[in-house]
């Protein structure tokens, strides 16, 4: 009932500011944001961060997988005028799971305000090694590959810490496991953190950031990271592999392979000038190809083609 009440607000407010274009970025807003511009004739966008057809219930579960399964292709299906993908990867899906041509499919990355990035400062790193990771508390995130990583790790490294930042259904399972294998007193679960800069400042001060993920779009936690200056550890899944262009700013790491995880971050921790090298090479990468200006740019000339083709 909200979603729907959500989607009538949308369209009351579309109408009422009679835009050129609308584009619905976030699953709750497709229907709305199609409904209101086609009410007014304009053209409606609408931006795709993953498709998950073929994979809902492996990530969450029956219930809301079979639920979030029809959703997914019911709004997807909207003849939008054109999509947005934020990686080749899920334009690939888009063709292949929906059957959206590719003519009408435009790849346009997420971005960063790089600037945040540059005057949040911090004096110095943990004085323990630090391993981060931030993302929901969910089954497709792996992060108990993380944490069996850490037990691994913590006979060589035993001041080891992991932050967690994030909430999820799987807490309390994965709080559970941290004592099970006796390194609880080694984690910091810190819950959701709204704070922007709160979050760079952890990001800046941990020694390595880590993503042993499945199921991702994009990726954004990772650039975030690569863009904070810290290098990452993340599964070597295609969206992760396309952002990072092979793995430029860090290291990757089979899925599910918390030992091969784990021997990643050793090198990290081991070696500081490899942490350096991989910094200055992904802060390159995110200037090039995650700016705001970069992407908002890019976002520009789908609007202007679409406009122009209106006429």
């Amino acid at each position: 009932m909200q979603r729907l009440k959500f989607n009538s607000e949308v369209v009351s407010e579309i109408l009422r500011l009679r835009p050129d274009i609308v584009e619905s970025s976030g699953f709750v807003s497709y229907a709305g944001g199609y409904r209101g511009a086609k009410k007014i004739n304009i053209p409606a966008v609408v931006t795709v961060h993953e498709v998950w057809q073929g994979e809902w219930v492996q990530n969450m579960g029956w219930v809301n997988g079979l639920v979030g399964h029809f959703f997914e292709k019911h709004y997807l299906k909207y003849p939008f005028d054109r999509y947005i993908a934020v990686s080749n990867f899920t334009k690939e899906k888009l063709i292949k799971k929906i059957g959206i041509a590719k003519e009408k499919i435009a790849v346009v990355y997420n971005g960063i305000d790089l600037n945040l990035y540059k005057t949040t400062r911090v004096k110095e790193k943990y004085a323990n090694p630090t391993i981060l990771t931030v993302c929901r508390l969910v089954v497709y995130k792996r992060v108990e590959d993380l944490i069996r990583a850490l037990n691994i790790l913590k006979p060589d490294f035993p001041d080891i810490r992991l932050k967690i930042i994030g909430t999820g259904p799987r807490e309390n399972y994965l709080r559970n496991l941290s004592k099970k294998l006796g390194i609880e007193d080694n984690i910091d679960f810190f819950g959701k953190i709204n704070d922007t800069r709160e979050m760079i400042k952890i990001l800046k001060r941990s020694h390595v950031f880590a993503l042993p993920s499945i199921a991702e779009g994009f990726g954004m936690v990772v650039v975030e990271a690569i863009a904070a200056g810290i290098p990452y550890v993340a599964s070597d899944i295609p969206p992760i592999r396309e952002v990072t262009m092979g793995g430029v700013g860090g290291l990757l790491f089979e899925p599910k392979n918390y030992k091969e995880l784990a021997d990643a971050i050793s090198k990290l921790l081991d070696d500081k000038k490899m942490r350096d090298k991989l910094s200055e090479a992904g802060k390159e990468l995110v200037k090039r190809r995650y700016t705001w200006d970069v992407v908002s740019r890019e976002y520009e000339k789908v609007y202007i083609e679409l406009l122009r083709y209106r006429g």
